[in-house]
Formats: structure tokens, C-alpha cells, sequence
């Protein structure tokens, strides 16, 4: 079947049952009405065996493992908190996926959850927020899983993003935006 635009989530599963079954799939920014939440709810029509939801507030992310176990009482969920503004929190959230002894591997991690058009702000960190919670956490929680991920048999991860990044480049000289343009 060839992909493009108009493919819808629910043929894409259908497609590709046999390769999520079983699995265990991470998805940070899950919240209920997200991209991360549908493609949540969709990918557990394939019978992956567990789903990490990754938020910063576990009651908002709750609806979405209610409709999943609604839907597919078989397949596991679990939630992990994830602030990925806070690099203390990152590596807390990514310790504890370490410590699952009965998960072994991550087959597949979405990256979704970010942020976008804040006040501006620093992190705990000094690092602009939405830089910090939109790239640098979610590189640094990436980076501390993946012994999890490279155990799976044919792991992936994905990022999701906007188009923001074509409004303007990334200031690496000045990422906190201290030096104002005139």
C-alpha cells in the first residue's frame, strides 16, 4: 500500500499489525486530543504488549489509558512521569524506565511532546524553556533509554515537530535569547 497525506492512522495500523504486535511502544505528550494520545489509541488496535503514556501531569494523561483499556483490555499501559523542562526530571523519568526489569526493550519511542509559544522563561537548568523541554530534554531522556531501545530487535525512534523551526533558525550563540536583535 502506498503512504502519503491521506492515509489515515487506523489503515496505517491495519497495515502494519503484525509488526507492532507484541511490541512495547513509549509516547511522550500523550495528553488526551494530542497526536501523541491518537497515535496511542490507534497503535493499540495491534496488540502491542504494553504502552508507556510519558507526561508531566499522570491524571491528564489517565482519559487515554482509560480509552485504551476500554478498547483493548489485553494490552498494557503504563504511565511514566516526564517533565522534560527539568533535566533532574528527565533522568528521574529515564531511571525508572531503566529499572523495569519486565521491560526489557523499547521498540518504539515518540518522541511528541513539546511545547510551543510560552512566555518566555527559563528552565530549572538556565535554558530557555521551550528550547529546553522541545530539544535538549528530549535528546538527553533518548540518550539515557537507549540501551532499552538498541535491545529491541528493529527499534525506532521518532520525533515529531512543527514547521516552527522555518520561522527562524536556531540561535546556537545565543539560545536563551539574552542578545537582542535590533
Amino acid at each position: 500500500m502506498p503512504y502519503n497525506s491521506k492515509t489515515s492512522a487506523t489503515e496505517l495500523v491495519g497495515e502494519l499489525a503484525a509488526e507492532i504486535k507484541g511490541k512495547t511502544i513509549l509516547v511522550t505528550g500523550p495528553s488526551p486530543g494530542s497526536i501523541g494520545a491518537e497515535f496511542a489509541e490507534k497503535v493499540a488496535q495491534a496488540d502491542p504488549a504494553l504502552i508507556i503514556l510519558a507526561g508531566r501531569n499522570p491524571a491528564k494523561i489517565q482519559p487515554v489509558v482509560d480509552a485504551i483499556k476500554k478498547a483493548k483490555p489485553n494490552v498494557g499501559v503504563r504511565i511514566l512521569e516526564l517533565n522534560l523542562g527539568a533535566l533532574s526530571d528527565v533522568r528521574k523519568a529515564a531511571a525508572q524506565v531503566n529499572s523495569w526489569d519486565d521491560v526489557p526493550t523499547i521498540d518504539v519511542l515518540l518522541n511528541n511532546a513539546g511545547t510551543m509559544a510560552i512566555p518566555y522563561s527559563l528552565s530549572p537548568d538556565g535554558i530557555e524553556t521551550q528550547f529546553a523541554t522541545n530539544h535538549i530534554g528530549v535528546f538527553l531522556f533518548t540518550n539515557l533509554i537507549m540501551d532499552k531501545i538498541l535491545a529491541a530487535t528493529n527499534p525506532r525512534v521518532v520525533n515529531v515537530s512543527s514547521s516552527g523551526h522555518r520561522l527562524s533558525a536556531v540561535r546556537f550563540f545565543d539560545q536563551n535569547f539574552a542578545v537582542r536583535s535590533t
